[in-house]
């Protein structure tokens, strides 16, 4: 799923932008830049923590030269079109104007002297000791060479390299203290290019601000929550709007993309490209996709153009994509999908299966229904959407809530309380209106949404995405260090929180180390990160990459019930144990099933846990000889897409249905 549990993710994500962004325009502009030129522009008290940042925010509209052969007013009135744009113009003639063969002008103060230039540079050297000087008595040297992966003769060395470059890499001075967590509370700081730790000792702790992102600073997330509105937009932000290509063209495209397959067509609902983004829900429809290839059966892939994080508003119709076969069509408006299943209906059967209804509209899915003369929808409970916009039942995207009654003062306190009652009532219209067999991944999955009794399912029946079994004995290799692993999407709801916590206290200890598995682009301090891209052309490369690195430990701290979980299985087949909590869903239940895990209580147990005389006697278990676990892959939705419709039965004959078939399926079910 998409980071609807992020919180803030869309400032976050235009403050990463921004930042990619304005280092790729520092870099350009550097070897054309003179920063004691600069500097002896600025009298002795002006003191700049760096000169280039500075010229490219505020300095070159205040007439200021970065170079004794570039006046930056000469520039601007020789180059109108650069003035109007109002454009960096350093910035411009290193980007275009050079390649155009502009004229540049020579500053006007190139006559100071290098003595100026000098002078002024060892005051800002002098100011950088200093400031050095005063970080150093908080600076945790350890932890910092651990972190950055140097060596410093002393703390104040180390103050330096920190003060020098090190925040602007991401580097903590301390376990306790996060420099991007910092500049992410408080983007007065990071507007004013103010290495983080020096204005938190100066001023930041007296004013309260906060040194760091806690797993269990819950109390704190919850009073900062934005509304589902400021989150839906960051989602929309980064999607434009889409114009939907002319009705006839679409169902064009559309009926020429399937018209060679079989007498089958399958439209499925997903949230987003499950070609472009990783994931559970992705993995599911690209390998349903495959199957259907080999059969010759049609298979439709919709997913809104725009990402929303709830469903599309009321009599609005979301523009859509279609993915067939590996290729895209679109924007389309859904009444070109409904002409292609009026088209088809007669000659073809027409199946409907959802697996995520995040931004699209029941309506519009209703209208299809009827349209291709389908007689059941075909629902995954991938995770708790039928329940609430807060896919994983996490109040105000932090704290399990088990989805509670509409009415009660926890979903008034919640930034989706609101919307759960029009969510709700749209579901249940839907499953009213059209018999709706609930897919579920597992018994964890189909007891979270059943409990609720309330939801008008024709039947449900449990699929799990693959059956384990045991292959050959084998040991593990014998190292000296215990290896304990986060893998996939670096998610706060994922446990990635707690792992970073666990990680940042027991850095620098020569019997543990800490590895994070999955994009190259993620980046902890003391944390390598081995990168993975798990593909149809590569589904093992998780449980390769596991088994290269003979990774011991495998921590998933889900902070919602896990439905499947994937990432728990590739663990397991990699010969890992998995370290989980009583109330991580399907994760905890596959420990228990396996015995390849440990399931603790709370993050007490967990420190406890990690103690090392413990550690060690764990680890010596776990690289016993043990048989290997296989999966044999399940088939997902052609599984029960054959299987006739059944009367519809009362909520608690769900449930005990619910208890008498997981006594034939594994707990990997």
């Amino acid at each position: 799923m998409q980071t609807l549990v992020a919180l803030g993710r869309g400032f976050l994500d235009r403050v990463i932008h921004r930042s990619s962004r304005q280092a790729g325009e520092l870099e350009r502009m550097r070897p054309d830049f003179d920063p004691d030129f600069y500097l002896a522009q600025f009298s002795e008290d002006d003191l700049l923590s760096d000169p280039l940042v500075h010229y490219l925010r505020t300095g070159w509209q205040d007439g200021l030269d970065p170079h004794p052969d570039f006046s930056t007013n000469g520039y601007l009135n020789m180059h109108l079109d650069v003035a109007d744009a109002g454009m960096n113009p350093l910035l411009h003639y290193v980007t275009f104007g050079r390649d155009e063969g502009r004229e540049v002008p020579p500053s006007h103060v190139s006559h100071l002297s290098r003595q100026a230039r000098a002078t002024a540079a060892i005051n800002s050297a002098q100011q950088l000791d200093r400031d050095a000087v005063e970080v150093a008595d908080e600076i945790d040297l350890a932890f910092y060479e651990a972190t950055s992966g140097r060596t410093f003769p002393d703390a104040v060395a180390a103050a330096r390299h920190y003060l020098q470059i090190g925040w602007e890499q991401g580097l903590d001075p301390t376990a306790t203290f996060s420099t991007r967590a910092y500049l992410s509370h408080y983007p007065d700081i990071a507007d004013a290019n103010i290495p983080p730790f020096l204005h938190y000792i100066r001023a930041g702790r007296a004013e309260g601000r906060l040194a760091q992102d806690r797993a269990d600073d819950v109390a704190r997330i919850l009073a900062a929550s934005p509304t589902l509105e400021s989150v839906e937009n960051d989602w929309l932000f980064a999607h434009p709007e889409q114009v939907p290509m002319q009705r006839e063209l679409g169902a064009q495209q559309l009926l020429a993309a399937v018209e060679a397959t079989s007498d089958r067509l399958i439209l499925a609902f997903t949230h987003d490209d499950f070609l472009k983004i990783r994931g559970g829900i992705q993995l599911c429809v690209g390998k349903e996709m495959r199957h259907a290839e080999e059969h010759g059966i049609g298979y439709i892939a919709l997913h809104p153009a725009r990402p929303r994080p709830r469903l599309a508003p009321l009599g609005e119709s979301p523009v859509l994509y279609a993915t067939i076969a590996g290729n895209r069509i679109g924007p389309l408006h859904i009444d070109s999908v409904l002409d292609v299943a009026r088209r088809f209906r007669d000659s073809r059967k027409i199946d409907i299966v959802l697996h995520a209804l995040l931004g699209h509209s029941p309506e519009d899915i209703a209208a299809l229904s009827k349209s291709a003369g389908t007689q059941r929808l075909n629902a995954w409970l991938h995770d708790q959407f039928f329940l609430c916009p807060s896919y994983a039942l996490q109040s105000n995207l932090v704290r399990q809530c088990g989805a509670p009654e509409p009415s009660s003062t926890a979903c008034r306190m919640c930034l989706f309380g609101e919307e759960r009652h029009e969510h709700l009532s749209r579901l249940r219209a839907l499953l009213q209106l059209i018999p709706t067999l609930a897919i579920a991944p597992s018994k964890a999955a189909a007891d979270i949404v059943f409990s609720k009794g309330d939801l008008p399912f024709e039947r449900f029946e449990i699929v799990p995405h693959a059956h384990l079994s045991e292959g050959p004995a084998k040991a593990a290799p014998k190292l000296r260090q215990t290896t304990i692993a986060f893998i996939g999407a670096p998610k706060r709801h994922k446990g990635y929180a707690t792992f970073r916590d666990i990680a940042r206290r027991n850095l620098g200890r020569d019997d543990v180390r800490f590895l994070y598995f999955g994009s190259a682009k993620h980046v902890e301090p003391g944390v390598p990160t081995i990168p993975v891209d798990v593909t149809a052309e590569t589904p093992t490369a998780m449980i390769d990459a596991l088994e290269r690195e003979t990774v011991d430990f495998v921590l998933h701290w889900a902070q919602f019930v896990e439905t499947y979980s994937f990432a728990t299985v590739e663990a397991m087949q990699a010969g890992a144990h998995v370290i989980t909590h009583a109330e991580s869903g399907n994760v905890a239940a596959l420990v228990r099933e396996t015995g390849r895990g440990h399931i603790f209580e709370d993050t007490h147990a967990l420190d406890a846990f990690l103690d090392r005389k413990t550690l060690a006697k764990a680890t010596r278990q776990r690289r016993k000889k043990q048989r290997v676990l296989l999966t044999e892959p399940s088939t997902l939705s052609f599984s029960v897409l054959d299987k006739p419709v059944k009367p519809a039965a009362q909520p608690k004959q769900h449930v005990k249905k619910t208890t008498a078939q997981s006594r034939k399926v594994r707990a990997v079910s």
